[in-house]
């Protein structure tokens, strides 16, 4: 955006009131843009003040301006405003578990997707990275692969460490690494390529701390 408006002028020559109004306007932009998550464009003004000020911040250490002289140092952010995101209630995950395991096209697989977020609780992406070699059976330990490249080993109980690596079964195709969960390249979850667990899914400890594994949601903040 700085390179569009302002790509002819020297990095000296916009002032403080300039960079602010710019900031105020992007903001604005953004937050006409409706979602259902929207926090009035404070994230978007926020990401184009730390990124101004990382321009300038360059510019400093290559002497190209005076640290005095730095007019992206005095332009605010917007007010943090407090997350809207909030825990499910036990009766809410009940309510998912039941309706994972009674409908749909593979219940039980699903009944067992849902199980591992709640004990997990990991993003969808280390469910979909999840290779049978991140399993630790004998220790209940799952190793996942989350955003950033994190990676962490997370305890589950031991009935869903036994339904996983019972479920998981190596592919027909050595070349490709043995998942244990898989999408298509569509980001649709593709039934025909998973081995459903038999027997009927346990949904009745959903939402509570299994033995021999840590409170729901340990070690993230979701």
């Amino acid at each position: 955006m700085l390179d569009r408006l302002w790509g002819d002028r020297l990095i000296t020559e916009p002032n403080y009131t300039e960079i602010q109004q710019l900031v105020s306007e992007h903001q604005v932009h953004a937050a006409a843009r409706k979602r259902s998550n929207s926090r009035g464009g404070r994230g978007a003004a926020a990401t184009m003040v730390s990124a101004i000020r990382r321009l300038y911040r360059r510019a400093e250490l290559d002497r190209l301006i005076h640290p005095l002289e730095n007019p992206a140092a005095r332009v605010s952010k917007p007010r943090h405003v407090s997350s809207s995101r909030h825990a499910l209630s036990l009766e809410q995950i009940h309510d998912l578990g039941r309706v994972a395991s009674e409908t749909g096209n593979d219940r039980p697989l699903d009944a067992l997707i849902l199980r591992f977020l709640i004990e997990t609780a990991c993003r969808r992406g280390g469910l979909v990275r999840l290779a049978i070699e991140d399993l630790n059976v004998a220790g209940c330990l799952v190793r996942l692969r989350e955003k950033g490249g994190t990676v962490r080993w997370q305890p589950i109980s031991p009935t869903l460490m036994q339904r996983v690596s019972s479920t998981s079964k190596p592919g027909a195709d050595r070349k490709r690494p043995s998942k244990s969960f898989v999408t298509t390249t569509e980001g649709q979850w593709d039934g025909d390529a998973w081995t459903t667990c038999s027997g009927e899914p346990d949904t009745s400890s959903l939402g509570q701390p299994h033995s021999g594994s840590a409170p729901i949601g340990y070690g993230t903040r979701r």
